[in-house]
């Protein structure tokens, strides 16, 4: 990877890293201060799903191809889909 190809995504994570920070920010502050809720997994899950049936459907549904693409076993990815009740996920 180049010095510029490092850098655009040095930049590109740093903007979803901006973007998940503001919308938990929202959040939190619509919660008017309440404590205790379960953001991280509420977080993790709803990045989770939709990242998933991006992979899968870019995979055509090939669950060994979607894992490759995204850097996971295909285990820990077939656990996740059944988890969520993705289709396939047997």
């Amino acid at each position: 990877m180049t010095e510029t190809e490092k850098k655009q995504d040095f930049l590109e994570q740093d903007e979803l890293a901006r973007l998940v920070v503001s919308r938990v920010e929202d959040y939190v502050r619509d919660l008017d201060g309440a404590e205790g809720l379960p953001i991280h997994g509420m977080i993790v899950a709803a990045v989770e799903r939709p990242l998933f049936r991006w992979a899968m459907d870019k995979a055509g549904q090939n669950q060994k191809l979607a894992a490759k693409i995204l850097g996971i076993n295909r285990n820990t990815l077939h656990k996740k889909l059944r988890e969520q009740g993705f289709w396939n996920a047997s």
